[in-house]
């Protein structure tokens, strides 16, 4: 697969990944992540806040990628924050390459 099929394919998978999360939790959906910045590398992780039962507090979902699965965990340490009695906090890490040929 040449380097822009595959950058397209991860985009697609990523897309459609993300928009089922936002759904899975309620939220609305989240604009195409195929005109992000930068490379689409191989593991999408995806942060969805809790929402600590503050008012007016956003609650969307955050997405990174990284090259491996040892630095999308370092990008959940740097961002996963937890409150006492937040509700509706989720993690995710998922390999675009995976089922690929």
């Amino acid at each position: 697969m040449s380097v822009v099929a595959l950058e397209l394919e991860r985009q697609a998978r990523a897309d459609r990944l993300v928009q089922e999360i936002a759904a899975r939790h309620g939220l609305p959906p989240v604009h195409s992540i195929a005109r992000h910045a930068g490379p689409t590398e191989r593991f999408l992780v995806v942060y969805v806040p809790d929402v600590a039962g503050l008012l007016d507090t956003p609650h969307a979902v955050e997405y990174a990628f990284s090259a491996s699965m040892l630095a999308a965990i370092d990008v959940l340490r740097r961002v996963v924050t937890e409150f006492p009695g937040g509700t509706g906090a989720a993690a995710y890490v998922h390999d675009l390459d995976g089922g690929m040929e």
